[in-house]
């Protein structure tokens, strides 16, 4: 399973990337909320394989920060910036997403990174539930799915009970 460090001050594309992430490569999401944090993280842990990353956060400018670190270290891990960045880029280990609209690059591009192929994720076997923390429900009016909880009936029997009528 691979390891992937998300940096973005919009919580609402951090936990839809980390979900997608999640669900579709099985890799271990690390939040963090600045490139120093992650540059101390990749001090103590360097395999991590991927960075997502804002190109700003605050004042704070995180893909310089983390592009001159991996540059410095020769460590192995790709670093995929969300937004444009002024500095040139020297490395093919760096890729750009200028637009935030369309971060589903960033999961193809993780994906291509970690190794899992089209022809991979079609031959996983997937469950036919998703868990999906409660929180993500707080603020629906409407849901587009049947959502439904798990009751363990015996240690190895679940049943399914619907919560949410789409």
């Amino acid at each position: 399973m691979g390891q992937v460090v998300i940096l973005h001050n919009n919580q609402t594309l951090k936990d839809l990337i980390s979900l997608n992430l999640t669900t579709y490569t099985g890799a271990a999401i690390i939040p963090r909320d600045n490139a120093t944090d992650t540059i101390h993280l990749l001090e103590i842990l360097p395999q991590v394989d991927v960075i997502i990353c804002q190109n700003k956060i605050g004042s704070e400018d995180s893909a310089s920060l983390l592009m001159d670190y991996l540059e410095k270290t020769g460590v192995e891990t790709r670093l995929i910036i969300l937004g444009k960045v002024e500095k040139e880029i020297k490395s093919s280990k760096f890729s750009i997403i200028e637009d935030l609209s369309k971060w589903e690059e960033a999961i193809d591009l993780t994906s291509k990174y970690l190794g899992i192929t089209l022809e991979s994720l079609q031959e996983r076997v997937l469950p036919n539930y998703i868990p999906i923390p409660i929180e993500y429900f707080f603020a629906i009016k409407k849901c587009n799915a049947d959502v439904f909880i798990r009751v363990r009936k015996t240690p190895e029997e679940f049943q399914f009970i619907k919560r949410v009528k789409s």
